[in-house]
């Protein structure tokens, strides 16, 4: 979802450590997605207007709040952005795009994007501040770091 940012040459074969630490976050994400979807339930725009032609098809019962794809993108930036603090601003650029995508795309409205905003922002705190996560995020990032040729990361 960042190769725009990252460079089109990294690769998940190249970079083990970081496609299974982000495998990992991906199925924390979207198991806490499931349940406030769950809750929630809203229809997604196409239920609600015969005016709205998504883009994509979605999966029957999956419902629209929040954004899934907003929360995963938000929740790789943060962590992200903790991994490569210099590309912090490109970095949510992107997040940022990905997200208003699902809504042009017509498959979300606004407000789904902006709780799959602060949701992933809070996931991914709550990622960072867990013990359990804690080696697995530092060698995802000293990976990335060294495979995107900057310097290594000074723990603090």
């Amino acid at each position: 979802r960042f190769p725009d940012v990252l460079g089109p040459q990294l690769a998940p074969a190249t970079l083990p450590r970081t496609t299974a630490f982000f495998k990992r976050v991906a199925q924390f994400d979207k198991g806490a997605v499931k349940q406030a979807k769950s809750w929630w339930r809203p229809p997604r725009p196409s239920e609600v207007s015969d005016q709205v032609h998504p883009l994509s098809v979605e999966k029957p019962g999956d419902w629209s709040y929040p954004s899934g794809h907003a929360t995963f993108g938000y929740t790789a930036a943060v962590l992200l952005a903790n991994m490569l603090p210099e590309k912090r601003t490109t970095i949510f650029d992107r997040a940022a795009l990905y997200a208003q995508r699902r809504v042009v795309m017509g498959v979300h409205f606004p407000s789904d994007v902006e709780a799959g905003r602060i949701a992933g922002t809070v996931i991914a705190a709550q990622l960072l501040r867990d013990p359990l996560w804690h080696a697995d995020f530092v060698a995802a990032r000293d990976e990335l770091r060294k495979s995107l040729a900057l310097k290594p990361a000074i723990d603090g």
